[in-house]
C-alpha cells in the first residue's frame, strides 16, 4: 500500500484520542464525587455510539433510499469495500450546502441539544444561590485534568479537521489537508488569546486558564467574543452549563456555518457571485433545519426520560455524589488516602482534624462498606460546596 495512504490512516486513528481528551476534560470539570459516572458516560458514548452508527446510522444517512432517509447498508452490509472510508470520513455537501468538518452536523447540532437539555434538566443543587450577590460557579475538582484533556483534544482536532478531506492520494489533497490543519492551529491560538485578554480586561479580571482552555477548542477571534457573550448570558438566565457546551459548540458551529461562505476562496468576501450567494443561502437554511430538527429531537428524548424519571439523579444522590451509590467505584477510593488507627466517633473526628463532617458522607461510607473496621478512617478532602453554605467545606467520610 502507498506509504502516503498508510500515514494518512494512522493519522486518522488519532481521532479516537478525542474520546480520551473529552474524558479528561469532563472528569476535571466535575466534582470528585462524580468522576466515575462521567467516565462511564464517555466509554458508553464510544461503545454504543459506534455500534449504533455502523448498525443503522450510516444507512439512514448515506444508504440508497428516498430523499428523507436511506434504506440500505445496515450494518455496512452490501457496502463496497472501497467505500468503507466514507463510513468514517464524510464531507457534507449537498448542492451548495457546505460543512467541511462538522460545524453544523457536529457542533451546532450538539450545542442545540445541550441547550435544550440544560433548560429541561435545571441547575445543579447549589449552583445559583440567591443570597450571593456575585455568581460563584461550582468549580471542577482538577484543573490539571482539564488542561490535559484540552491539549489532547487540540491534537485530535488536527486529525479530525485534516481527515475531513476524506482522501489523500488525489492531486491537491495534500494541500487541502495541510491548509485545514494549519487553519485549525491558527484559529485555536487566536481564539484562546482573544478570550484570555477579554477576561483579564474585564473589571476584577484575571488570567483565566479554564476560559482559555475552553476557547482553544473553538475558532477565531470573532467566535471568541461571541463565546464570552453567550457564556455570560447563560449565567444571566440561570441556565447551568458546567462545561460551556452551548457557548462553545452552538456558537462555534453557528459561526462556522455562516462565516465559511463569506471567507472561502470563492466566498462573498471576494465577490458576490451567484454561487457564493447560493452557498450562503443553503448554509443559512441548513442552520435553521439543524436547529429545528435537533431542538425537537432533544425535547422528545429528554421529555421521555423525564417522564420515566430517568433524566435526573434524585437529590440525595446528587448531594452525595453518583460514584458510590450508582457504581460502587469511587474515582478516589477512601482507603487510598490517609489512614489513622483509632476508633472514632463523628465528634472525635471533628475534634481531631478540625474538619466538618457531612453526616450523609459518613453514613454512605458505612452503608457501602459495612464490614470495614471502624479503626480504619480514610480522609477525603472533597471541597465540594454544601447547598446551604457559601464557601466550599472540606469534608471527610
Amino acid at each position: 500500500m502507498n506509504k502516503k495512504i498508510i500515514r494518512y490512516y494512522i493519522h486518522e486513528q488519532e481521532i479516537i484520542i478525542f474520546q480520551a481528551g473529552f474524558a479528561f476534560l469532563e472528569a476535571g470539570s466535575v466534582r470528585s464525587k462524580n468522576i466515575t459516572n462521567i467516565l462511564i458516560k464517555n466509554f458508553s458514548e464510544l461503545v454504543f455510539g459506534i455500534t449504533a452508527y455502523l448498525s443503522f446510522g450510516y444507512a439512514f444517512a448515506f444508504g440508497k433510499g428516498n430523499s428523507i432517509i436511506g434504506l440500505e447498508y445496515f450494518g455496512l452490509a452490501t457496502l463496497n469495500l472501497s467505500s468503507y472510508s466514507h463510513a468514517f470520513f464524510q464531507v457534507y455537501r449537498y448542492r451548495e450546502f457546505h460543512d467541511f468538518a462538522g460545524s453544523g452536523m457536529v457542533h451546532l447540532s450538539g450545542g442545540i441539544v445541550a441547550l435544550v437539555g440544560a433548560i429541561m434538566l435545571g441547575p445543579r443543587i447549589g449552583r445559583f444561590r440567591p443570597n450571593l450577590k456575585v455568581d460563584k460557579p461550582i468549580s471542577g475538582h482538577s484543573i490539571p485534568l482539564v488542561a490535559l484533556g484540552a491539549l489532547i483534544l487540540i491534537f485530535g482536532f488536527m486529525a479530525f479537521n485534516g481527515g475531513s478531506k476524506g482522501s489523500i492520494t488525489n492531486p491537491g489533497d495534500g494541500v487541502v489537508v495541510a491548509r485545514a490543519v494549519l487553519t485549525t492551529l491558527i484559529a485555536c491560538c487566536i481564539g484562546g488569546g482573544v478570550v484570555l485578554f477579554i477576561y483579564k480586561l474585564h473589571p476584577d479580571g484575571v488570567w483565566s486558564l479554564t476560559k482559555v482552555i475552553t476557547y482553544f477548542l473553538m475558532v477565531s477571534g470573532i467566535a471568541g467574543c461571541c463565546y464570552v457573550i453567550v457564556s455570560k448570558l447563560m449565567v444571566r438566565f440561570k441556565i447551568d452549563d458546567p462545561v460551556d457546551a452551548v457557548a462553545v459548540h452552538f456558537v462555534g458551529g453557528l459561526l462556522g456555518m455562516l462565516l465559511a461562505p463569506i471567507f472561502m476562496d470563492d466566498g462573498l468576501l471576494y465577490g458576490a457571485t451567484e454561487r457564493a450567494s447560493l452557498r450562503m443561502g443553503w448554509n443559512a437554511l441548513g442552520v435553521l433545519v439543524l436547529i429545528s430538527w435537533n431542538g425537537v429531537a432533544g425535547i422528545l428524548i429528554f421529555g421521555i426520560l423525564k417522564k420515566l424519571n430517568l433524566f435526573r439523579a434524585n437529590p440525595k444522590f446528587e448531594v452525595e455524589g453518583l460514584d458510590i451509590p450508582k457504581h460502587g467505584e469511587p474515582a478516589y477510593p477512601f482507603e487510598a488516602y490517609i489512614e489513622e488507627t483509632f476508633e472514632p466517633s463523628t465528634t472525635d473526628v471533628t475534634q481531631s482534624f478540625g474538619l466538618r463532617v457531612l453526616p450523609e458522607v459518613w453514613a454512605q461510607r458505612r452503608k457501602s462498606f459495612p464490614n470495614e473496621p471502624l479503626k480504619t478512617l480514610s480522609i477525603v478532602l472533597d471541597s465540594r460546596v454544601h447547598p446551604n453554605q457559601e464557601q466550599p467545606l472540606p469534608t471527610i467520610g
